[in-house]
């Protein structure tokens, strides 16, 4: 890595991956990592409301609903911007109007995570992110699919810049996540 600012932004599913790759960015090459649900999980927590996936959704679609389509992103631009670091790496990218606002940053680049449903379903139910998910039924992970906060990520496959498929092993991730820097490197 050198003096250029490159910020990579994770798209994928929930449980996808997501998170692991990022903090494979901050562990290994120093990068911050920004997370769309941070803003999110600040305001429900001053507002001393439970940080659950349903509250995040809801608040995010309020949000959006009330200053636009694309609040959050604007603002994770603003925190981008702010930051020193070289390599910024934005988690948690759901919708094209994101996508659009995080192009106008210099040397972004789009890297979706693809797993398929059964490797996703095991995940959410092994990590226990948000309460409740320990004991999640297959019916109600198929339904997180399809809240509205959720139904664009797998738009996002065609416009990423690049792929990860994450259904291996993670030393199979962590290849393509050098492969892909290899890439960013020569390009930017």
């Amino acid at each position: 890595m050198d003096d250029r600012k490159i910020i990579i932004g994770l798209a994928g599913k929930i449980a996808s991956g997501k998170d692991s790759v990022g903090k494979y960015f901050v562990e290994k090459y120093g990068a911050e990592k920004i997370r769309f649900s941070t803003i999110l999980r600040n305001i429900l927590e001053i507002l001393n409301l439970p940080e659950s996936r349903e509250n995040m959704q809801s608040l995010s679609t309020v949000l959006r609903k009330n200053f636009g389509e694309n609040i959050l992103a604007k603002a994770i631009v603003k925190i981008t911007n702010k930051t020193n670091n070289n390599l910024v790496v934005i988690d948690g990218i759901r919708r094209l109007g994101d996508v659009d606002s995080l192009k106008t940053l210099n040397s972004f680049f789009l890297v979706y995570i693809d797993v398929d449903q059964d490797k996703r379903f095991e995940r959410s139910v092994a990590r226990k992110e948000n309460p409740g998910d320990e004991n999640m039924l297959r019916e109600k992970f198929n339904e997180k699919d399809k809240v509205e906060t959720e139904t664009q990520i797998e738009s996002l496959k065609k416009e990423s810049n690049f792929l990860i498929d994450n259904n291996g092993a993670m030393e199979d991730t962590y290849a393509q996540i050098e492969k892909i820097l290899e890439e960013i490197n020569k390009i930017s």
